[in-house]
């Protein structure tokens, strides 16, 4: 195994940086206090990363997937490195934005570190183009979707991110969202018929501002997950629910097919008390796991 130490030239004192029996590591970079380095810990590189000027310097990883990061470099915040694409067998480059909020970590949102629950998750969709946060900085977990923001989320996963969603057409299709609405492009988008993920009211609205709850999140997400709302009419979930609240016959069962199939897929999970849950309203940290699980990211 390959460990890493760090020597101050003036002092000549050799401060231990990475010396664990898990891991083989190479690619060193350091700037300031900072290093980074490629750490082969679970047989594929990944990048981790320690200040050495903390009193009790940890190494944290800073990109760790079941993919491939490596080649890593270090300016002051910013960390660059090379990310392998698997689906298409090349090397893209990558770059993440370092906080120190005594627990290290990239955080691309002041307010999602490496501590939060779904800070993997929202560094995910952040990463692939599907979110951009605040003007502030932040991202804003707890604040609860609504079915505009549904759209971008989506919209920008199907497509595969911002620029390559299309521009609306030039007669809405909803009555509620003209065509100089925010997420117009959007929700446009998800309610082609080629997406077949967002359908509108009797009424002819969509209702952009209405609150996305957990069931409906599960119908949206399986609709894009899927290829659209076709593919559940064929779908037979199994004969046992996964969850005692949401099933065939009680109140929920229009949204039963999709949180089967989801759990099916691994994209969602119930709660500690065993139920779904599905009138529970969607928060953004939320979404990032539907949608970061959902895309594969």
């Amino acid at each position: 195994m390959v460990d890493i130490y760090a020597l101050d030239v003036d002092t000549l004192v050799t401060t231990p940086v990475s010396t664990d029996t898990d891991s083989a590591k190479d690619g060193i970079r350091i700037d300031g206090t900072q290093v980074v380095w490629n750490d082969y810990r679970y047989g594929v590189p990944d990048i981790y990363w320690v200040d050495l000027s903390l009193d009790s310097p940890q190494p944290q990883p800073l990109a760790a997937s079941s993919g491939r990061e490596s080649s890593p470099d270090i300016e002051g915040r910013r960390l660059v490195y090379a990310k392998y694409r698997g689906d298409y067998g090349v090397w893209n480059i990558a770059m993440q934005y370092l906080f120190t909020h005594g627990s290290v970590g990239a955080h691309t949102f002041t307010d999602v570190t490496n501590e939060h629950w779904a800070w993997s998750y929202v560094e995910a969709v952040a990463a692939n183009d599907v979110v951009h946060g605040f003007p502030d900085g932040s991202y804003q977990p707890e604040m609860v979707v609504t079915r505009d923001q549904m759209a971008v989320y989506l919209a920008r996963g199907i497509a595969g991110g911002d620029d390559a969603v299309p521009t609306g057409p030039a007669t809405p299709t909803f009555s509620d969202v003209p065509t100089d609405h925010w997420a117009y492009d959007y929700i446009e988008f998800c309610a082609d018929p080629a997406q077949d993920v967002a359908h509108g009211f009797e009424d002819g609205t969509y209702r952009p501002t209405l609150p996305v709850d957990r069931g409906a999140m599960a119908v949206f997400v399986g609709r894009a997950h899927a290829g659209g709302e076709s593919f559940f009419d064929a779908y037979t979930p199994p004969g046992s629910p996964s969850f005692p609240d949401v099933r065939a016959d009680n109140a929920w069962s229009w949204c039963y097919p999709h949180v089967e199939y989801l759990k099916s897929e691994g994209v969602v999970g119930g709660y500690p008390d065993g139920l779904y849950h599905p009138e529970t309203e969607c928060t953004r940290a939320q979404m990032a796991v539907y949608v970061a699980r959902a895309f594969g990211y």
